[in-house]
């Protein structure tokens, strides 16, 4: 059976805004929390970081996948989530979707015509 998963979406503050940065203190405050096997039964993944545009600042909000088993835990291990590279942050979960595109700031897959209908 086909396990459900949820995206979170998170904003970094007190981060540096490039993908790798976003994805380490991602995974830190998942892993501080929750350790190997919490991290493994719930199915964490990092997906990716917000591009930012170029009259803007820099984005510092990101998407992790988790199971919905493991989403409790890993909204917590987050929300935890005080200091990173000795210095202040505070990971503010935006929002949780079912799938990606339901989440802010990405577009919604066009619908195909002619396509089978699911009803």
């Amino acid at each position: 059976m086909k396990e459900k998963k949820r995206y979170i979406l998170v904003h970094a503050d007190g981060v540096f805004a490039d993908e790798k940065a976003l994805k380490t203190v991602g995974y830190d405050a998942v892993f501080e929390w929750l350790g190997d096997k919490g991290v493994s039964d719930a199915r964490v993944q990092f997906i990716r970081a917000e591009p930012s545009s170029e009259n803007q600042p820099p984005s510092r909000r990101f998407w992790i996948k988790c199971s919905t088993k493991g989403l409790e835990d890993v909204v917590a291990a987050l929300a935890l989530k005080r200091f990173f590279n000795g210095r202040d942050v505070a990971l503010r979960i935006i929002k949780v979707a079912g799938s990606v595109p339901r989440l802010p700031g990405t577009a919604a897959r066009p619908h195909k015509p002619g396509g089978k209908s699911r009803a």
